[in-house]
């Protein structure tokens, strides 16, 4: 068995590896239904957002086909993203990126075809779910934030009083 790493930016790190293979598992849940091979996943704590004027915490990226969602974000934010995934399986790399774009360029967030259809797609993933693997992706996926949550509340607390990370933890020890 591997012993859990000390160091906050190694914990850090597996749980947030830890959210990517919980996302991962529930969209392969949603492979049967879709007929959509799984995109990749990175879950990341940076800000990030799919476009200015958007809520959604992450973003799709087309070329690599790969979900990169902030650790915050919630069922319907992961959903919206991987129902741009379906729509560039179904549209074809090539069309969907030259639509992005070109809504992009043109139109508010709100305005662009994609987003409104990937939003209503979203609604449709989530009601397709099995309600029980719907409550435990819910309840993992908060754990692990809370935990990252203190992680990040711990990290910044030491960066503002200076204080060294090992000096905290062997005082706690005592």
């Amino acid at each position: 068995m591997q012993e859990e790493p000390t160091d906050p930016y190694s914990r850090a790190m597996n749980l947030l590896k830890d959210m990517e293979s919980v996302l991962s598992e529930l969209l392969d849940s949603l492979k049967e239904k879709t007929s959509i091979e799984t995109p990749n996943v990175v879950v990341t704590m940076n800000d990030i957002k799919e476009d200015p004027d958007s809520n959604v915490p992450g973003r799709y990226d087309p070329s690599s086909e790969t979900i990169l969602l902030n650790y915050r974000a919630d069922l319907s934010n992961a959903m919206h993203l991987y129902s741009h995934h379906i729509q560039l399986v179904r549209l074809g790399a090539t069309k969907y990126i030259y639509i992005s774009s070109e809504e992009g360029l043109r139109l508010p967030w709100v305005m662009r075809r994609l987003e409104r259809e990937a939003d209503h797609m979203s609604t449709l993933l989530i009601g397709q779910l099995n309600p029980r693997v719907k409550i435990q992706w819910e309840s993992d996926w908060r754990a692990i934030a809370k935990s990252l949550d203190r992680i990040k509340a711990m990290i910044e607390f030491k960066r503002k009083w200076n204080v060294n990370y090992d000096e905290l933890r062997g005082s706690r020890s005592q």
